[in-house]
């Protein structure tokens, strides 16, 4: 047991439990070689023979304990430990397992006031000074944790786990190199610790060294076999190298309600329904980078002022590339389709005009880590507008240009600011007419409309249970187009002002097996033009998901809103079914 050889320490336990089979010390050696080597439900097994006979083992008891944590079970380990420490309030290791077990939950407060009442009366507790600082690092509070790290060190320079956490906070403030260094001498020190190992393997990962992470992993899986953390990495690197196709299909039906307001002029009694379909492969053929290949076909139909049928498809390439630790760049290129072509007859012009057919999309984006907790993100996109059969004829397309910051107040709460400027624009419409005296095409107008906005999101994680979570928040957006759609109907809402308000929730976990829920929904208000009056503004989106099997799952989620969209003030419902299936 003491060199770490756990399958000799199983064997020899067995065989000394053949001649004494009732030995309870016998049997308590054997569940710890057992939950050290990994056997989980093996070593919980056999702390529960001995529980049977002496409930009130605490040996027994903080092993079965510490066995439900290594098999990533925080509910049924802060039970032992509250009856532990219930039983033994004397005792500071039982007050700390069950911070352990506290932290492990998310039950930050409780796990800190566990741990700063054994420190009160046992100052100089490594082990619950340790848990302290690690327990600052799950809050995101990394500065304060460094310092109860170099108190740590300050006492001992050569605190092993000391020095394990100080890397582990550099880590997750995305000092990869630093962390990188001191890890590798950790490991170096210590080769057979498992929880230096799985680090290695994170920063391999971080570093876009997958096969050296993937390696680090099997070195990790021997040292605590069976292990959810391993596992779940494991997981995670294979899904990043492996291939993933997305189908998707989805169906909205927007209808227009109008008011008096003259930014809904040519919007009331329109009735809108669209289908779409995509088809996307994920992969890894490039170094360091993630790239996918969509194809989407967006039939839309409409009545109205908007006119028919439309069946607009498009073809896009996108990758996403780690530059630095701390600098994300993303891009993307494609072509639309928008139809045929042929000379058609839209709002605004005098004759049947040119109607659009192919243009090229594109973007580029980049997230910029600026300090431990705060991210900026700039985008420039080419992008079409699908939104009606108007907007798909006039070739509509949106110039942008995007900038946001994203902000980390701790681990449990979000915060998302945005601004962007856009300029809408059609095609240049040819038409029927008289070029030197004869029947001809001669080149019309070109739709064109700016417009500035900005939004805003707060989210805040007050729940987290075994299979329910709780995030509540607050949205909001703003955009204003200049001028009036009288000016520059292009088919889909562009109103001089318009702002809507929502506090947001969002219900979600595993609802059985592999059966998921996902409910999330808004209620606020919005406005339509400064002299408009406040109106309620509404969505609800019930989402199931089903995990067949490791390769392939299913989400099927229906949506209702009664907030502006493509047509301004509408109700509208939608449903959608998607698959993931992984090789």
């Amino acid at each position: 047991m003491r060199r770490g050889d756990f399958t000799a320490a199983i064997q020899a336990y067995r065989q000394s439990l053949q001649l004494n089979p009732d030995d309870p010390d016998l049997k308590l050696g054997l569940a710890r070689a057992l939950s050290l080597s990994g056997h989980n439900e093996e070593s919980k097994g056999v702390y529960r023979q001995v529980l049977s006979k002496t409930p009130d083992n605490a040996d027994a008891l903080e092993g079965l304990g510490s066995a439900y944590l290594r098999a990533d079970q925080p509910f049924e380990a802060r039970a032992v430990f509250e009856r532990l420490a219930a039983r033994h309030p004397a005792n500071p290791e039982y007050k700390i397992d069950l911070a352990r077990g506290e932290a492990r939950l998310g039950n930050y407060k409780h796990a800190r006031e566990l741990l700063t009442a054994v420190l009160a009366f046992h100052p100089c507790q490594h082990e619950a000074r340790l848990q302290l600082a690690y327990l600052k690092i799950y809050q995101g509070k990394y500065a304060a944790a460094l310092a109860d790290f170099a108190q740590l060190l300050k006492a001992d320079p050569t605190d092993f786990d000391a020095l394990l956490g100080n890397a582990r906070v550099h880590y997750f403030r995305g000092n990869i190199a630093y962390s990188y260094s001191l890890v590798s001498k950790l490991v170096e020190d210590r080769p057979n610790d498992y929880d230096a190992v799985f680090l290695m393997a994170n920063l391999e990962r971080a570093r876009q060294h997958p096969q050296r992470a993937l390696e680090l992993l099997a070195q990790a899986d021997q040292l605590s076999p069976g292990n959810p953390e391993t596992l779940q990495l494991e997981k995670a690197l294979r899904q990043e190298q492996g291939i993933v196709l997305h189908t998707t299909a989805s169906y909205a039906r927007e209808i227009s309600s109008g008011n008096g307001s003259p930014d809904l002029i040519g919007f009331a009694g329109e009735d809108l329904r669209r289908f779409v379909y995509e088809s996307a492969v994920d992969f890894s053929a490039l170094p360091r980078t993630r790239s996918t290949v969509a194809l989407d076909a967006m039939p839309t139909t409409s009545t109205g002022s908007f006119g028919g049928a439309v069946a607009p498809s498009q073809i896009t390439y996108r990758q996403t590339t780690p530059i630095f630790s701390n600098l994300i760049v993303r891009a993307g290129v494609g072509v639309i389709r928008f139809g045929p072509g042929g000379l058609q007859t839209i709002p605004e012009q005098s004759s049947p005009v040119s109607v659009a057919t192919y243009s090229a999309l594109g973007f580029v984006s980049a997230s910029y880590l600026l300090k431990k907790n705060l991210n900026l993100d700039l985008t420039v996109a080419r992008d079409p507008v699908t939104y009606t059969p108007l907007a798909v004829r006039m070739g509509v397309m949106e110039r942008r240009v995007e900038g946001g910051l994203r902000y980390s107040f701790s681990s449990h709460t979000q915060l998302w600011l945005s601004a962007y400027a856009a300029d809408y624009f059609s095609i240049q419409f040819q038409q029927l007419g008289l070029l030197n005296g004869n029947p001809g095409l001669v080149k019309g107008s070109v739709g064109r409309q700016p417009v500035r906005g900005g939004s805003a999101t707060l989210v805040r994680n007050v729940l987290r249970l075994e299979h329910a979570s709780l995030d509540l928040g607050y949205a909001g957006r703003a955009f204003a187009f200049s001028g009036s759609q009288q000016q520059e109907y292009m088919g889909f809402f562009n109103p001089s002002f318009y702002q809507v308000h929502q506090l947001t929730a969002r219900f979600y976990g595993p609802l059985r097996g592999a059966l998921g829920y996902d409910f999330s929904g808004g209620l606020g208000v919005q406005q339509i033009a400064w002299n408009q009056p406040f109106t309620q503004a509404l969505n609800l989106t019930p989402t199931l998901s089903y995990k067949l099997n490791r390769r392939l799952s299913l989400k099927l989620g229906y949506t209702h809103y009664n907030y502006a969209q493509s047509l301004g003030v509408i109700r509208g419902n939608g449903v959608i079914l998607s698959t993931d299936s992984r090789f």
